[in-house]
């Protein structure tokens, strides 16, 4: 069934976001995923004829309802195939005609990248290249069947992925088998220094229908696990009964304690919030002074120096990771078919996805105070790696300067923008964009240059629309930074004087 039976359109709402797919099957065996199974291993492919309309047709239709951004691709490898170049070459003309898609969200392959960065390079950073590591430990690797992927080969084109100025997300995995708090500090460690963009550290389900889901390997690894509601996904039927989504997920195992899977989860919410394009030019200062920017992110979970509103947004992280846990999927069927407990997910006080709901909540209501904090914890690391304050200061003064600017008064959207101004000696965005890693020195203007900050007309109508969608609470909050790509976040630097 596609599109072009027209039996989608009244999907078509300005709320949801299409998807489809352009083949199915994978060629990779790993035991977590569903699709590892011998059964799935041939790839088939659906005529390029159908997938170019396809595109076409979702493109016409997303028009009509310009709230609509993002499409989801359902391809588990995309872009190993040699035709996915003529697919994004389609997507880059509906994006030419129909200004959709913003924002593509889909699985990357996992060899032959390549070929991926040709392909995708033109889609103008609606895409980035998903580094899907999951672990860089090789005992790990070979416990989930998945040592017929090459980290080495995924990694070596990491140069290659930023002189094409594409993002870059890679995908770690909590609670493997074997996985252990050294073995993913490890893999988080080992692609900081590949200078990944995005750092995604999930936590472990057990799939219904994979390998790692048979009760052989729940007891080889001792998998303990726990029952979470998936995010959004509960309804009450015209009987009154309340169903929901129900996913387990590993919390401990027998190389794994559950503390320990707490700690790797504040770390991944730590990450999550502070590696932003917002940051970059820090996290760039911080790594051409050899830095080690694994402590811009791991310092906050135990610093005295943390503000108290930073610290209480932690402190609601951690209760929220260990309270989503339930013990069985009938324990939270039963829970919720009680008005007042459903009532809660209906308010979104319980029941959302933890990580995406404290990033909201640091994103609208403390971006300048965690701005604040950043800058001045990338001070101390500095000093501590006895980084003479007179080699860096007047440019570390820019730098900071420009993340203020960035992110001030995030999505703040009303007819009267106060938009930060600040007279800069060197070009902060020329440096930061730079893939040849040149020092700040190479870039100082000719004289000092006065630089605004603001937001485009583009962005502030792409944020009400999404804003008129999902609310200003923040889940809803969560819902449209969720939808829109990291570049249409934070405010732009326009030069004036």
């Amino acid at each position: 069934m596609t599109y072009l039976t027209g039996l989608f359109d009244k999907f078509f709402d300005g709320r949801l976001s299409p998807l489809m797919q352009t083949n199915r099957g994978c060629p990779f065996h790993c035991t977590f995923c569903t699709d590892g199974i011998d059964e799935k291993q041939l790839v088939t492919q659906f005529s390029m004829e159908r997938v170019i309309s396809e595109i076409n047709y979702i493109g016409h239709h997303s028009k009509m309802r310009p709230s609509t951004s993002m499409l989801i691709l359902a391809d588990l490898n995309f872009g190993m195939i040699p035709r996915d170049r003529k697919i994004c070459e389609a997507l880059v003309e509906t994006q030419e005609k129909f200004g959709f898609p913003k924002k593509i969200d889909c699985s990357t392959g996992k060899n032959a990248k390549d070929r991926i960065i040709e392909a995708i390079k033109i889609l103008n950073g609606a895409l980035g290249i998903k580094l899907s590591v999951q672990s860089t430990d090789e005992s790990v690797m070979k416990n989930m069947r998945r040592d017929n992927i090459s980290s080495d080969q995924m990694l070596a084109l990491v140069p290659a992925i930023r002189e094409s100025n594409l993002p870059s997300v890679t995908e770690i995995i909590v609670g493997l088998p074997g996985d252990s708090f050294a073995t993913n500090i490890k893999t988080i460690k080992d692609m900081m220094r590949v200078d990944v963009d995005q750092y995604l550290v999930y936590t472990l389900m057990l799939l219904h229908g994979s390998e790692l889901a048979t009760p052989e390997e729940r007891k080889k690894w001792g998998f303990n696990t726990k029952f979470r509601i998936l995010p959004r996904s509960f309804a009450e039927l015209k009987s009154g009964k309340k169903v929901m989504e129900i996913e387990e997920v590993v919390v401990s195992s027998n190389s794994l304690s559950f503390d320990d899977y707490v700690k790797i989860r504040l770390l991944a919410f730590s990450i999550f919030v502070t590696n932003q394009t917002a940051y970059k030019p820090i996290i760039k200062f911080l790594r051409q002074n050899n830095v080690d920017i694994f402590n811009l992110f791991n310092r906050p979970l135990d610093d005295d120096n943390l503000p108290v509103n930073l610290q209480s947004i932690f402190d609601k992280f951690k209760a929220s990771t260990v309270n989503e846990l339930w013990d069985s999927p009938e324990e939270i069927l039963e829970n919720f078919q009680d008005d007042d407990q459903y009532q809660k997910l209906i308010s979104e006080h319980i029941g959302f996805n933890v990580i995406q709901f404290h990033q909201a909540l640091v994103t609208t209501n403390h971006m300048p105070e965690w701005t604040e904090y950043i800058i001045k914890l990338a001070k101390v690391l500095l000093d501590e790696n006895n980084i003479p304050q007179e080699k860096y200061l007047e440019q570390f003064n820019d730098i900071s300067n420009y993340c203020r600017g960035l992110t001030h008064n995030t999505l703040e959207l009303n007819a009267n923008l106060s938009n930060p101004e600040f007279l800069f000696k060197y070009d902060i965005e020329k440096w930061v964009l730079d893939s040849t890693n040149q020092t700040m020195d190479k870039f100082e203007f000719s004289r000092l240059r006065k630089i605004m900050f603001t937001y485009t007309a583009e962005e502030i109508e792409l944020f009400k629309t999404n804003m008129d969608i999902y609310g200003i609470t923040t889940n809803g909050m969560a819902q449209v930074l969720k939808r829109i790509a990291n570049v249409y976040l934070w405010r732009k630097p326009v030069t004036i004087s």
